[in-house]
């Protein structure tokens, strides 16, 4: 806890007072937040699960601004909106994305979350010059919230889809290396050119954590991804087969390497890149990320229309990988003096691991 970049009062401004409710922002955040965090279950009557290691996770944001819903000076709930630099295809623009939203079970249900979200994007508005905008990932079962956003001027402009690859026994090939400095600098334009039509762009996170994975043949970079392990814990998932997932796999350890509700690991991935005309590179690399993180699963949103699915869907990817049925995601966007053409356009939608996990 000593190394976040903790609150103190005199950092933080009021924005909004009703009573003995009063919400503040600031760049830091209050330990009592952070703890609500960790206590902090997503998801309602489907699946219900809990992030862990949140503290790494919130000294790491771009440029935060922390909003803390107080009463009676007790912390009620939180909320982050994240600036950072976003490139909408040929244009540049300031984003802000948001995340850790959450309100204190005794005080569920009041509209706590609803004045969060609103107060923190009425701040932001009388405080940022045009153009800029606000965005989130929500799943489409979570209808309230999607239709909470709607309300709130949001649109959607991209349905991303969950991929998992998976291996029973990875091996890591003997060209995959750890990305060094020199190697972040070669393949930063690479990426560049990769991703350069793709909405929402942003490397800010590309050599997270010393992450960036690559393969290398006679010193060249031929394949790479950003990999980060998570940890998740389940608490609830839904129907028969969430049942099953919840009670019987995790009695036996040839499945509970791929699910285990008490503490599900896996790695999540983005800037992912080939060598043109070489897809056999990306299994192995994933195999490889696999296997240096002594994992079973890897897993990435992905925007529908990206032309990496047809490779992600071959067989060559494996009989276990594939997309997860029936669960899409909105890319939900208010935006502010720019235009529908970049807002809406119909490139792909780059999806930052850092964001979602």
């Amino acid at each position: 806890m000593s190394e976040l970049n903790l609150v103190n009062p005199k950092h933080e401004e009021e924005i909004y007072r009703h009573g003995d409710l009063v919400l503040t922002v600031g760049h830091r955040i209050d330990p009592a937040a952070v703890d609500l965090l960790k206590r902090t279950i997503y998801g309602t009557r489907g699946v219900r699960y809990q992030h862990t290691n949140q503290e790494t996770k919130i000294n790491d944001l771009v440029k935060p601004l922390f909003f803390h819903l107080r009463q009676a000076d007790r912390l009620i709930g939180t909320y982050c909106l994240d600036e950072r630099t976003l490139e909408m295809g040929s244009v540049q623009t300031t984003g802000f994305y948001g995340r850790y939203l959450a309100v204190e079970e005794t005080y569920s249900g009041k509209g706590y979350g609803r004045l969060l979200k609103q107060q923190a994007m009425t701040y932001v508005e009388q405080q940022t010059p045009s153009p800029f905008l606000f965005y989130s990932y929500i799943e489409a079962k979570n209808v309230r919230s999607v239709a909470i956003s709607q309300k709130e001027g949001f649109q959607s402009v991209a349905t991303l889809k969950t991929y998992f690859f998976r291996r029973y026994s990875p091996v890591q090939d003997k060209r995959f290396s750890v990305a060094t400095a020199n190697d972040l600098h070669h393949i930063q334009p690479v990426l560049n050119q990769v991703y350069r039509s793709y909405r929402f762009k942003t490397f800010a996170h590309i050599g997270y954590q010393n992450q960036y994975f690559v393969l290398k043949e006679q010193g060249q970079i031929v394949a790479g991804v950003q990999a980060n392990p998570v940890c998740w814990r389940f608490y609830q998932m839904p129907g028969v087969m969430g049942w099953v997932l919840m009670n019987l796999v995790p009695l036996v350890s040839a499945t509970r390497r791929f699910f285990n509700p008490a503490r599900n690991e896996f790695v999540v991935m983005e800037g992912l890149y080939y060598q043109k005309g070489r897809p056999e590179l990306l299994r192995i690399l994933l195999e490889s990320v696999l296997a240096h993180f002594g994992l079973h699963s890897a897993m990435c949103e992905i925007d529908q229309s990206d032309p990496l699915v047809p490779q992600l869907l071959h067989s060559s990817m494996g009989a276990l990988s594939g997309f997860e049925k029936g669960v899409n995601t909105y890319v939900l966007v208010k935006a502010t003096g720019l235009s529908e053409h970049h807002v809406q356009a119909k490139s792909p939608v780059y999806v930052s691991c850092f964001d979602y996990a």
